[in-house]
């Protein structure tokens, strides 16, 4: 299996990959779609490699489209892009774009949720205060603005820096957190929700909850030990008195039910440590309605479970190429993946005419979606990361 990863993530399809390693004997998917990965973690690309792989043994040939995934290191501008599905780190793709505008080529270009989606939420969704805050507006402050509580959640909006991660934090220590930020920078605030125990993720694709997976487990609630998903057997995620073969309340979800019921062996092992089965469907439920509520036609949601009776919470609205990939099936990777094709904005989509936009719906999904405009925070620190090249 070594050997089919190693080929997987260096551009091989996953279909010929594991013919070469004589686990299949299929017809070729002609024409496979390409998804670059762009990013210094191997795991990411395997991630959507494996997953190929393992629907060709799992599938009769043909039934799965077929992708070829290429992997991109970071220590160099990616090259060879064309106009296929690209992911990428938010830094990343500011970096490659400074590099791009130097060599006189198009920038990458991506459709976003809305940067205001927490004002559109619906009040039992949100479950929380939240608000977005320029530098110079937190620098002026003299106590946190009411709601927020003393240590409110502070994260950058439109992607992240290094040195400065979602984190808890009061006013002085999110001051000089902030202290060498642009003074035009956002900063997103969000009261602390106590009590949180599990949270899982959903990918909305169309506005349509197509893939949801468990994230992590608090224990004990609240708590900061977290065991995430990918710590725990994949056979053991769940609870002996949640039976795999429970069906959910949304059809299009049926396919993410394990078939393999949990071992006594790993629940003897994990006696405490497991996701809740049903909550998939309810969470599901819930990235829908926010996805209707903000206007979001793709992204990945996480969403957290207090006590059972509580009503779920979204806690972010990310855009799809720069989101994790979650141990979906392969019928949820493979939507993952077509989101990911669809957000990116084409040079060639840009400039067609509104008449015909509007008779292609592709076409007009992208002009009224959302262009991710990265902070100023990012441009500063990562512009220069290829200036050499």
């Amino acid at each position: 299996m070594n050997a089919v990863r190693k080929a997987a993530v260096h551009g091989i399809t996953a279909h010929d990959a594991t013919v070469r390693n004589g686990a299949i004997r299929a017809a070729a998917v002609s024409i496979p779609k390409t998804l670059h990965v762009i990013s210094p973690l191997g795991w990411i690309a395997e991630a959507f490699a494996m997953t190929q792989i393992s629907a060709a043994k799992d599938c009769a040939a043909g039934c799965i489209p077929g992708w070829r995934i290429v992997q991109h290191s970071t220590l160099e501008p990616a090259r060879g892009l064309a106009d296929d599905a690209i992911w990428i780190a938010p830094e990343t793709l500011v970096s490659l774009n400074a590099w791009r505008e130097r060599q006189d080529l198009e920038p990458l270009m991506f459709r976003a949720p809305r940067p205001d989606w927490p004002d559109l939420l619906p009040s039992d969704l949100s479950g929380q205060s939240m608000l977005i805050a320029t530098v110079a507006e937190i620098a002026a402050w003299h106590e946190l603005p009411a709601g927020l509580g003393p240590q409110p959640w502070s994260q950058l909006c439109n992607g992240r820096v290094a040195g400065f991660n979602a984190a808890r934090r009061d006013l002085d220590a999110l001051q000089s957190a902030v202290s060498d930020a642009p003074t035009e920078s956002n900063i997103m605030l969000s009261e602390h929700v106590p009590g949180i125990s599990e949270e899982w993720n959903v990918l909305v694709h169309h506005g349509v909850a197509a893939a949801a997976s468990p994230y992590c487990l608090h224990a004990p609630p609240d708590s900061h030990a977290i065991v995430t998903v990918f710590d725990l057997p994949a056979d053991g995620l769940y609870g002996i008195s949640e039976s795999a073969y429970s069906q959910p309340d949304h059809p299009q979800l049926a396919h993410l039910q394990s078939t393999h019921p949990r071992p006594e062996s790993l629940q003897s092992t994990y006696p405490h440590w497991h996701f809740h089965q049903r909550y998939r469907a309810i969470a599901a439920q819930a990235a829908e309605r926010a996805a209707a509520a903000t206007g979001t036609r793709d992204a990945s949601m996480l969403i957290a479970f207090r006590a059972e009776r509580d009503a779920p919470i979204i806690l972010e609205i990310d855009p799809v190429w720069c989101s994790t990939p979650y141990p979906y099936d392969a019928q949820g990777m493979h939507a993952f993946m077509e989101s990911i094709a669809e957000a990116r904005l084409l040079p060639s989509a840009r400039h067609i005419p509104r008449p015909y936009a509007l008779d292609n719906p592709a076409i007009e999904q992208q002009e009224s979606d959302s262009l991710f405009i990265p902070d100023p925070w990012m441009v500063a620190r990562y512009a220069n990361r290829y200036r050499s090249y």
